[in-house]
């Protein structure tokens, strides 16, 4: 909640509700790591931990659409999710262990 105060000594002043849209509510695990950014050709995936977990990743557009969603294939913990065939933009990658969120990340795709 933010109270706006308009200098009318308490008289008319606004409160204003806002939203979030979770994006920076969520904490990053430090094993993971998403390269380049911007991307053009490919999005490379690299885990350093955890590698017998079952991991999914998903591409979100910037009107929330999902563009791309499956499973990570990883060899020695690292996948490569091929983007060339997107269009130019902002995406949102999200990657799930084992069905919980661990990492979500915004990427650009030129």
């Amino acid at each position: 909640m933010i109270y706006v105060d308009n200098g009318n000594d308490g008289i008319n002043n606004d409160t204003i509700f806002l939203a979030t849209t979770g994006m920076n509510e969520l904490i990053n695990v430090d094993y993971i790591s998403i390269y380049p950014n911007p991307a053009s050709s490919e999005i490379n995936v690299q885990l350093k931990k955890n590698l017998n977990a079952r991991y999914d990743f998903t591409l979100t557009d910037n009107l929330g659409r999902v563009v791309l969603n499956q499973p990570l294939k990883l060899k020695n913990g690292q996948a490569t999710i091929p983007v060339s065939a997107l269009s130019n933009g902002l995406y949102i990658v999200q990657i799930r262990q084992d069905g919980k969120t661990v990492y979500r990340e915004k990427v650009v795709k030129r």
